[in-house]
């Protein structure tokens, strides 16, 4: 069904004028395609360091097909794996192998550490350098993870027993669905700055039972630089829950704060199920 289609309330209209004495409703709204791969890769079953391996070499528009009924524990990422912390600030000390992605979405690399310049510089994007104060950048290229039109698909083998535009149950798991778990303070999955296009579909994302993390779903670094929040970021018929808190001994329940953290532009939950977010010690949102 599409999710764009105005829904009933039940309430009568609201008196007033859209802009002038009411708020104005949303101008857009977007609802993702289900991609079409260009290219197909399968991981292991159960396999962390494959999953891994396929997701840091993924291509625009290739399916990973993930297989069900499998954990995968670890601490996955997606896209940057040494990125600058909160972006790039002027007068600030950088080390050597650190990433930005710069505004025409080629990848930088710090080639030698120093301390930035007064203002971000003019970026070489032809393969060469580009000097920032006493720091030297390498230009790696197009960054890989740029897919605004072509995403990669990050899919479970058994994805065909979960029809489209119906919620995911809970009983999905585990044979439908392909299982990652964080195993340490980690988000399950992290999906960094600059990453444009990446869809996952009948994907679980949860917690080993000694992990401690929140969220269990993140995305960006909390850049003050629009252009490179995540954008056309799409969870489809997933479920996100930690380990069930009353099987934990000495950790119970506030351990986790948020389900997805969902800082994306064009960044879309869709026929997913998200429960057990539980903590007593400070807010806690699904996402």
């Amino acid at each position: 069904g599409s999710l764009c289609a105005p829904a009933p309330t039940g309430l009568p209209a609201l008196a007033g004028t859209p802009g002038v004495t009411l708020p104005l409703l949303p101008q857009i709204c977007y609802q993702p395609p289900y991609p079409t791969p260009t290219s197909t890769v399968t991981v292991a079953a159960g396999s962390a360091s494959d999953l891994q391996a396929k997701l840091s070499a993924a291509i625009c528009g290739e399916q990973i097909i993930v297989p069900a009924n499998a954990t995968y524990a670890g601490q996955f990422t997606y896209g940057l794996t040494n990125e600058i912390s909160f972006g790039w600030y002027p007068a600030s000390a950088y080390r050597a192998t650190q990433q930005w992605i710069d505004p025409s979405y080629h990848l930088q690399v710090i080639a030698t550490a120093g301390t930035s310049g007064a203002a971000q510089p003019t970026w070489n994007d032809a393969g060469g350098t580009t000097a920032d104060g006493s720091v030297t950048w390498q230009d790696k290229g197009l960054f890989a993870q740029y897919c605004p039109t072509n995403p990669v698909l990050v899919v479970s083998s058994a994805i065909a027993s979960l029809p489209a535009g119906v919620t995911i149950p809970q009983s999905a798991t585990p044979a439908a669905v392909a299982t990652m778990a964080a195993n340490g303070s980690q988000a399950a999955m992290s999906i960094s700055d600059g990453v444009s296009g990446i869809y996952f579909s009948g994907i679980e994302f949860t917690m080993t039972s000694g992990a401690g993390t929140s969220p269990i779903v993140g995305t960006g670094g909390y850049s003050e630089f629009a252009y490179i929040v995540p954008s056309y970021v799409t969870f489809d018929r997933v479920l996100v829950h930690p380990f069930p808190c009353s099987a934990l001994t000495g950790i119970g329940c506030g351990y986790v704060q948020a389900g997805i953290d969902l800082n994306a532009t064009y960044g879309t939950l869709e026929y997913s199920n998200i429960w057990g977010i539980i903590n007593t010690g400070q807010d806690t949102n699904a996402v």
